[in-house]
C-alpha cells in the first residue's frame, strides 16, 4: 500500500514526465497522444491493485505497479533522448545486450524506436521474468534468458524488492522492503554471448551488482560499441562507482565517457543515473549522442 506523500511525489514527477513527452516532437505524435489517453485509466486501475496493459506501437506493457508505469514512461523518454533523436547508432539494426531486463522496459523501448533492433535480454528473477516474456511476445529478434549474470557460473541469492527494478543480488540497502529471497543461477555475460556476437550496446542495469557483472563480460565489453551502467547516487560505499569504471577501463583502456543520464528518483535525493561510455575507439566516439560532459575513465 502506498502511502500518502509516496503517491503525491510520484504524481509530480508523473506530470513533469508528460510535459517531456509532450515535447519529445521526434516520437510520433499518435505514440505520444496514444500514450497520454491510456495512461492515466491505467493509473486509477494500479491505484486499485489493478494489473494495468499498454499497447503502444508494435509493444506491449503489462504494468503490475505504478513504479513499473513510472519507470516505463521515463524509459521511453531517455531512450529517445540518447538513442532516438538522431542517428545515433548508424544503422536501423543495432544489437543491444540487455542485463537486467525487469519486465521489458529497455528492450520494449528500443523496439519501439528501432523496430529492426536485435535484443539478448537477461532477467533472473522467474516472476519478473514471466511479464518479460509477456511483454515481448509480438516482438521479433529478442532472445529471453532467465539467468543473473556475474563474476563466475554459480547459484546466488536474490533479493526480491517490493518494486521489482530494485530487485538484486548485492546485500541490500533496505532489507525491509524485501519481500522474500531466492536462489538463482548465474552466469558469465562473456559464456553465454556468443563470440560472434558484436554488440552496438551493452545495458547493464543490477542496481549495485555492476562490478561483478562486468567482471564476468571482458570479452563482450571489448567487442561492444557502447557500454550503458547504473550508477548509484545514494549508496554509502561510493567508491563502488569507481571500481566499476575502473574495470572497464582496464578492458577498455580507450573508454570514454560520452553522456550522463538524468538522476532518477525524487529530484532532492536522487537514487541512481546512467552513464553512457564509448567502448569501441574514434568511430563509435563520432557516432555518439551530444554530450553533457565527456572525459576519459
Amino acid at each position: 500500500m502506498w502511502a500518502l506523500p509516496e503517491v503525491a511525489s510520484m504524481a509530480i514527477q508523473s506530470m513533469h514526465l508528460d510535459v517531456q513527452l509532450l515535447r519529445a516532437n521526434g516520437l510520433p505524435l499518435s505514440w505520444r497522444t496514444h500514450f497520454l489517453l491510456r495512461k492515466y485509466p491505467a493509473l486509477i486501475g494500479l491505484l486499485a491493485s489493478h494489473r494495468s496493459q499498454i499497447n503502444l506501437g508494435p509493444t506491449k506493457w503489462l504494468i503490475r505497479d505504478l513504479g513499473g508505469l513510472g519507470t516505463m514512461q521515463s524509459t521511453i523518454l531517455d531512450v529517445y533522448e540518447a538513442f532516438g533523436a538522431h542517428d545515433f547508432f548508424g544503422r536501423p539494426d543495432p544489437l543491444i545486450v540487455d542485463v537486467g531486463a525487469n519486465i521489458g522496459q529497455f528492450t520494449n523501448a528500443m523496439k519501439l524506436l528501432f523496430p529492426g533492433a536485435r535484443v539478448i535480454a537477461f532477467e533472473p528473477d522467474p516472476e519478473v521474468f514471466a511479464d518479460l516474456r509477456t511483454n515481448t511476445a509480438s516482438l521479433e529478434s529478442v532472445e529471453l534468458h532467465n539467468m543473473a549474470l556475474g563474476a563466475n557460473s554459480t547459484v546466488s541469492t536474490f533479493y526480491r524488492h517490493e518494486l521489482s527494478g530494485m530487485s538484486t543480488l548485492a546485500e541490500p540497502q533496505e532489507p525491509l522492503r524485501i519481500r522474500a529471497t531466492l536462489d538463482v543461477s548465474v552466469e558469465r555475460m562473456d559464456d553465454v554471448v556468443a563470440e560472434a556476437v558484436f554488440p552496438d550496446l551493452v545495458k547493464i542495469d543490477v542496481e549495485g551488482y555492476e562490478l561483478e557483472t562486468i567482471r564476468g563480460a571482458a570479452k563482450t565489453i571489448q567487442r561492444a560499441r557502447f557500454l550503458l551502467l547504473e550508477l548509484s547516487l545514494d549508496r554509502p560505499a561510493g567508491s563502488m562507482n569507481l571500481e566499476v569504471l575502473r574495470a572497464v577501463h582496464e578492458n577498455v583502456p580507450i573508454a570514454r565517457i560520452v553522456r550522463f543520464g538524468r538522476p532518477l528518483g525524487h529530484p532532492s535525493h536522487p537514487e541512481c543515473q546512467d552513464v553512457l561510455i564509448a567502448l569501441g575507439g574514434d568511430e563509435s566516439r563520432d557516432q555518439a549522442a551530444p554530450v553533457r560532459k565527456a572525459g576519459p575513465l
